[in-house]
């Protein structure tokens, strides 16, 4: 039976350089320490399925590692990682892999030749662009995390990777994407926040299963808020009366005014500023009030206010909006800059 060691948090500077029957061992957890490097018996822990590396210093994994042909679970995250072992690719039966916050300039070609990768974390690197190796993962990858890169660009090619339930793109330099991400049929999860997209393929918005599109920190979301807010025209003067009728709370009736004025009087709208006592009737500004969804993004809905010097007060100014207004905020004109979760899909 293989059996765990954890020498998590220990402060080590290395792992002992033997180990009594280190072929039993299954599960090996040495994150934050301070390793600099790993121990030859690595090499001979022919049971172990799950490596815990993350929070070192190491700057290479040894070729030893790659004789571990059960491991499943690799991850080594947050270390000083450029590249990795040619014999990587040894690693059939691995599943996971995990190296984000490493110091990778590329995508090595090793990774691509893990017939069984489901799961790849390659997020906060130095990644410059996407190989068109990778779609040799086309069969088994269900999970791609290349965020926090300097990617301008994303190939064709990532449109074949037809497995593909998550892909998170976010916070790279992209200014466009390849139409081909339309043919990601298993697609639920898109994340392409804190880009330069100024536009969508329109092939996205087809995806069958896709439920979450993060967008937001793009100039796209910037261009959508300001396309609402400059769609004010200057009120009617049957308007600017009945809104001082209706402010004033000044009393009518059907026998000191006409049936009609009545009517438009009765037709009054309050303004959706709950800071706002003002009405309106024709004559309103729209604008796009960006609230919390399911407390993770941010989502546009547009709404009607009096004018365009009806402002929503930041901190709320009554018991009584302030859980709506604590989870939203405007997001017109110059506000647009406030805006820091978008959702829209």
């Amino acid at each position: 039976m293989s059996r765990e060691v954890n020498w998590s948090y220990r402060n080590l500077d290395e792992l002992p350089e033997e180990v009594t029957q280190p072929e039993d061992i299954g599960v090996l957890l040495a994150d934050h320490n301070r390793l600099l490097s790993c121990p030859s018996w690595l090499g001979r822990a022919t049971a172990l399925t799950t490596l815990e590396l993350s929070h070192n210093r190491l700057s290479e994994l040894p070729a030893s590692i790659c004789r571990c042909v059960n491991l499943r679970v690799l991850v080594a995250k947050n270390n000083l990682i450029s590249d990795l072992p040619s014999e990587f690719s040894h690693l059939i039966e691995l599943r996971e892999l995990n190296l984000n916050g490493n110091s990778l300039k590329s995508l090595p070609q090793q990774i691509s030749s893990l017939p069984a990768l489901q799961m790849l974390s390659l997020g906060a690197n130095r990644l410059c662009y996407i190989p068109q190796h990778i779609v040799k993962l086309a069969g088994s990858l269900t999970y791609l995390y290349l965020g926090g890169n300097q990617l301008k660009c994303v190939p064709q090619e990532l449109g074949q990777l037809a497995r593909l339930t998550c892909l998170a793109l976010c916070d790279n330099q992209l200014c466009q994407l390849p139409p081909s991400l339309g043919q990601l049929s298993a697609l639920e999860s898109l994340s392409l926040h804190c880009n330069r997209l100024t536009a969508l393929p329109h092939e996205i918005v087809s995806l069958p299963r896709l439920s979450t599109l993060s967008l937001r920190n793009n100039p796209l979301v910037t261009k959508f808020a300001r396309e609402f807010g400059s769609n004010w025209s200057v009120p009617s003067l049957s308007e600017l009366s009945g809104r001082c009728v209706r402010s004033a709370q000044l009393h009518y009736c059907r026998r000191c005014l006409p049936g009609n004025l009545c009517d438009y009087l009765d037709s009054a709208r309050e303004c959706l500023n709950p800071n706002c006592k003002g009405v309106y009737f024709s004559s309103c500004v729209e604008t796009v009030r960006f609230v919390d969804f399911c407390g993770k993004y941010r989502v546009p809905f547009l709404r009607f206010i009096c004018s365009p010097d009806c402002h929503f007060s930041s901190s709320g100014s009554s018991a009584s909006n302030s859980s709506d207004d604590s989870a939203s905020e405007e997001a017109s004109g110059d506000d647009v800059a406030r805006v820091r979760r978008v959702l829209l899909g």
